[in-house]
């Protein structure tokens, strides 16, 4: 007997959601004799996330395209789309996946977080979702699909600027400043 029954089952049950297999269950008679059910739960998307330890770098694979976030305190200094050091080798990891996904336009959106004026903050965001569209097409080389970039300024934060209180939240800013990458399946 496992030392972890309940992980053990847990993790039979969703290994049997996944293949819509039947799923053991606790009898009710008290006989310890586990009975078998059969679910049909309906499965919208699967999705592979993993994301690095500082997360700096988020993936997300789902079944019809790839979305890689990279933080722009990563790419970028404070206030610049000039891109920085650090910058180069995510982006050269970014356009391998690009060529082995090799899918269709890939869609590169700037985003910001709030501080500053949204003019500003459209203008920047548009300017850095730029500069990874031109390394990414230096990377290239001409090879793989079209590459279109848009800034969407601070219109579609992942996180809160603000704490519940109404003061800053540095953390939540931090994520906000972001470039997300989408790579469509082929």
């Amino acid at each position: 007997m496992s030392r972890f029954p309940r992980a053990a089952t847990t993790a039979t049950a969703a290994v049997a959601l996944l293949m819509g297999a039947a799923i053991p269950t606790q009898a009710q008679d008290g006989s310890g004799v586990a009975e078998v059910r059969e679910l049909n739960l309906p499965v919208s998307e699967l999705v592979l996330e993993t994301s690095s330890l500082d997360r700096s770098y988020r993936r997300v694979e789902g079944t019809e395209d790839v979305r890689v976030t990279l933080a722009t305190d990563v790419l970028f200094g404070f206030g610049s789309a000039k891109l920085g050091p650090r910058a180069r080798s995510a982006l050269r990891e970014v356009a391998g996946e690009i060529r082995d996904l090799d899918g269709g336009t890939v869609t590169i959106e700037g985003h910001t977080d709030s501080k500053g004026s949204d003019a500003y903050n459209l203008g920047l965001s548009g300017r850095r979702a730029q500069a990874v569209r031109g390394v990414l097409s230096d990377v290239l080389a001409g090879e793989g699909p079209s590459l279109q970039s848009s800034g969407k300024g601070e219109s579609a934060p992942v996180a809160s600027n603000t704490k519940a209180d109404g003061s800053d939240s540095p953390r939540g800013r931090e994520r906000n400043r972001r470039v997300e990458i989408r790579i469509p399946k082929g």
